[in-house]
């Protein structure tokens, strides 16, 4: 009798161990989603421009590696006139003050992307950036963050300014183009004509 029951309780023992193995080994794994929250950040680096010092906005994206699809970014900066920004890694198009990229950043890796503000006026304004993110194509599950930052111009650049030319030099350059364009119409023969009988 004690070894039936011995065997009960080791087969009873048994069956629970493997449905708790089997409900500790299941993981939900929703494809196209993040498992843990990318890292996201937008912030300016100093709030006055000088001559020789301008202000960097920095995007920071960053997908940990226990994400199984990739963070897809796009970027914006906006600034109003009298203001340049300049940024090598937003690859996607400029215009209007406005700086525009897209990313994509691979589960465990990270991307920095830097943009230079530049005043050509002195004065007071602002610096608008945002940035979407979604895991992989999912952009129904899209979320934002944006800063509206304002910084101080005291020393504009004046780099901006047309340089001055000597006028000699454009006389040369006009009289050599001149020279040039007679030499190849003098060259240009019209075309002859004959008529046989």
């Amino acid at each position: 009798m004690r070894t039936k029951f011995f065997i009960v309780v080791i087969l009873l023992l048994l069956n629970v161990g493997c449905a708790l193995a089997e409900n500790t080994t299941q993981m939900n794994v929703t494809t196209g989603k993040f498992r843990v929250p990318p890292v996201v950040k937008v912030r300016p680096l100093n709030d006055i421009i000088k001559k020789d010092q301008p202000t960097l906005v920095e995007f920071y994206f960053s997908n940990p590696a226990l994400n199984d699809v990739p963070l897809t970014v796009e970027a914006y900066i906006s600034v109003p006139s009298g203001v340049h920004i300049y940024a090598e890694g937003f690859s996607s198009d400029s215009g209007a003050g406005t700086l525009h990229g897209h990313f994509v950043v691979p589960p465990g890796n990270s991307r920095l992307i830097q943009a230079e503000v530049i005043g050509a006026k002195s004065g007071e304004y602002f610096v608008h950036a945002m940035a979407m993110y979604y895991p992989d194509d999912d952009k129904d599950d899209y979320r934002q963050i944006s800063l509206t930052h304002p910084f101080k111009i005291v020393e504009p650049i004046d780099s901006f300014k047309l340089p001055s030319v000597d006028p000699m030099l454009i006389i040369f350059v006009a009289v050599v183009l001149g020279g040039i364009a007679i030499i190849f119409a003098i060259r240009k023969k019209p075309p002859q004509i004959r008529i046989e009988e």
